[in-house]
């Protein structure tokens, strides 16, 4: 290109007119051939900028679909483990482990499901899976807890560190255990590993 420009830089100042018509002639057919080919680049760069956004909007939504579903199945999970009749008896009759123990073949169907802590309504837990040596300890100053006793419905929490050891971001599913009258007698906590 440099050398295109060096030559016609030579015409123009050889003070010829046979050499500036060429000149003009020159620039006459180069200017809009480089115009297209501006325009043309310009039209690329902006189809393929869309594209790229459209392509990122369309995979974020699919995540957030499939996002949507999962936390929906975890909701019904939670939800349908804590009213089995077998697991509401054992906690009205406060056999806190036999009520945990129902529930151990949760970890087999459900892999992504990391731990299962029953609570009373305090906030206390009772009993646990995996056992990690924390049941007597309350959980009534944690942020799930508050969110979750303020409407005693089923809910997910936002991502958090776990207190025990090895630390990592989990999410937690609370979920509210009633008797046939509806009376609040405990508390289901499922916590998925992320």
């Amino acid at each position: 290109m440099r050398n295109v420009f060096d030559k016609l830089c030579f015409l123009v100042t050889s003070h010829s007119k046979k050499n500036l018509y060429r000149v003009v002639i020159t620039l006459i057919i180069l200017l809009p051939l480089l115009g297209v080919g501006i325009f043309s680049i310009k039209n690329s760069y902006d189809d393929l900028t869309q594209k790229a956004y459209t392509d990122k909007e369309h995979a974020s939504t699919l995540a957030s679909a499939i996002l949507k579903e999962h936390l929906d199945s975890f909701i019904t999970l939670g939800t349908l483990l804590s009213s089995r009749p077998i697991f509401v008896k054992s906690i009205q009759e406060k056999k806190w482990v036999q009520a945990i123990n129902n529930a151990k073949n949760v970890f087999e169907q459900f892999h992504y499901i990391e731990r299962i802590t029953l609570c009373d309504p305090a906030g206390t837990i009772q009993s646990e899976l995996p056992v990690l040596g924390v049941v007597g300890e309350t959980r009534k100053h944690t942020p799930w807890f508050q969110d979750f006793i303020k409407e005693k419905k089923p809910y997910v929490s936002g991502v958090w560190h776990r207190h025990a050891e090895p630390q990592y971001n989990v999410i937690l599913g609370v979920f509210p255990i009633q008797d046939e009258k509806k009376n609040h007698i405990g508390i289901l906590v499922i916590q998925i590993r992320l």
